[in-house]
C-alpha cells in the first residue's frame, strides 16, 4: 500500500495540470442585445510546461454555445505563468428563443446552467467550467402565438407564467381581439408607418444599424407597452422589425425548400401556399406584414425600395429560414 500511493503521488506530481480560479461562472441576469463579460483566470503551479485547449462535449457540438465566446481557445503555461481568460455572452436574434428554451425550467427563479465548458489538458486532466445565468424574456425570441396572447407588458410577467402561455396547445388562453398581428410588431410598424416610408433604403442587406445600442431602448420600450415618444430612429425600428421576425422560434413561413422553389414563380400558387399551407396565425400576421411593405414599395420613386429588394431582406434574412438560397421572382 505504501508502495502504491509513492507512485500515486509521483505520477500525480509529474502530471501536466493547470489551476483554475473559479469552476462556476455567474453571469447573473442575462438581457437580448447586451454584451456581458467574465474573467477566467487559469495558472500553471506545476513544474511542468502545460498545452491546454477548450474542446467539445460531443463530437456533434462546438467548443460551447453559439451565443458564448473564448477569447483563448488554447495556450501554453510554463510554469509559475498565468493567462486570464476572457468569456463573452451576447445574446442576438439567433440565440434568443434558444437560450428561453434553456431557460424553462428555471421558472423558479433558481439560476440554471447556460453550458459547461471543457477545459482540456493535455496529458493531463479535463477541467470543468459551468456557466450560470439567468437570462431576462423579451418579446425578441417569443412564439407568435405567445405574443398573440399576451394580456399585459411582457415585462410583468414571469417566466414560469410565460412557459405556461406557451404550453397552451389547446388555445385555452384567448388571443387578441380583431388583431391582426402581436401588438409588438403593431407598434414598430405604425412607427415606420408614419416615419419611414420616404426615407431612402430603410431596409437594406447591409444592415447597418445590427448593432446598434438602440435596439436595447427599443426592446424596453417594446417590453414595456411604454407610451413614451419611441426611443430609436426610423432605421434603428427598422431593424428592430427585422430582429423580432429573426428571433421566432419557427420561422414565419414554414414552407420547405423545395416547396418554396415550385411556388415562389406563380402568383397562383403563391395564394394557394398562403392559403393552404400556412398555419392561420401565421397567415394572419403574413398577410400584415405584406399589407405593410406594399406601403413601403409604394413610395419606391422616393426611397427605392423595389419589389426585389425588400424580398431579399425579408425573406432571405427573417421571414424565411436563414439558409434559403434559391433564386426567387419576388416581383
Amino acid at each position: 500500500e505504501e508502495v502504491l500511493k509513492t507512485v500515486d503521488k509521483y505520477e500525480n506530481d509529474n502530471q501536466p495540470q493547470i489551476t483554475v480560479a473559479e469552476t462556476d461562472l455567474d453571469f447573473g441576469t442575462i438581457r437580448f442585445h447586451e454584451h456581458y463579460s467574465r474573467e477566467l483566470l487559469v495558472a500553471n503551479n506545476c513544474h511542468l510546461p502545460v498545452h491546454f485547449q477548450f474542446r467539445s462535449k460531443d463530437d456533434s457540438a462546438g467548443v460551447c454555445e453559439e451565443w458564448i465566446k473564448i477569447s483563448h481557445l488554447r495556450g501554453e503555461l510554463i510554469t509559475g505563468n498565468s493567462l486570464s481568460i476572457r468569456i463573452d455572452i451576447f445574446i442576438d436574434e439567433r440565440a434568443a428563443s434558444k437560450i428561453i428554451r434553456r431557460l424553462r425550467d428555471s421558472s423558479s427563479g433558481v439560476k440554471v446552467p447556460l453550458d459547461i465548458l471543457v477545459l482540456h489538458v493535455e496529458n493531463g486532466r479535463d477541467i470543468f467550467i459551468t456557466v450560470f445565468g439567468e437570462y431576462q424574456p423579451s418579446v425578441f425570441g417569443l412564439q407568435l402565438s405567445t405574443m398573440m396572447k399576451l394580456s399585459k407588458p411582457l415585462i410583468e410577467y414571469t417566466l414560469k407564467e410565460l412557459v405556461a402561455i406557451d404550453d397552451d396547445v389547446n388555445n385555452l388562453l384567448p388571443y387578441h381581439k380583431d388583431a391582426r398581428a402581436p401588438r409588438e410588431l403593431w407598434l414598430l410598424t405604425d412607427y415606420l408607418y408614419r416615419n419611414a416610408l420616404m426615407i431612402p433604403n430603410i431596409f437594406t442587406i447591409q444592415r447597418k444599424h445590427r448593432l446598434s445600442p438602440r435596439i436595447c431602448a427599443i426592446r424596453d420600450w417594446l417590453d414595456s407597452w411604454s407610451t413614451e415618444p419611441f426611443p430609436g430612429t426610423p432605421q434603428t425600428a427598422a431593424e428592430a422589425l427585422l430582429k423580432v421576425l429573426e428571433a421566432l422560434p419557427e420561422p414565419l413561413v414554414t414552407i420547405q425548400e423545395r416547396e418554396l422553389s415550385i411556388y415562389a414563380s406563380y402568383f397562383e400558387r403563391c395564394r394557394e401556399m398562403v392559403q393552404n399551407k400556412m398555419p392561420l396565425l401565421n397567415r394572419k400576421i403574413f398577410l400584415y406584414i405584406i399589407m405593410f411593405l406594399k406601403e413601403v414599395q409604394s413610395n419606391y420613386a422616393v426611397n427605392g425600395m423595389d419589389d426585389r429588394t425588400i424580398g431579399e431582406v425579408f425573406f432571405l434574412f427573417s421571414i424565411i429560414f436563414q439558409n434559403f438560397k434559391t433564386p426567387i421572382n419576388f416581383s
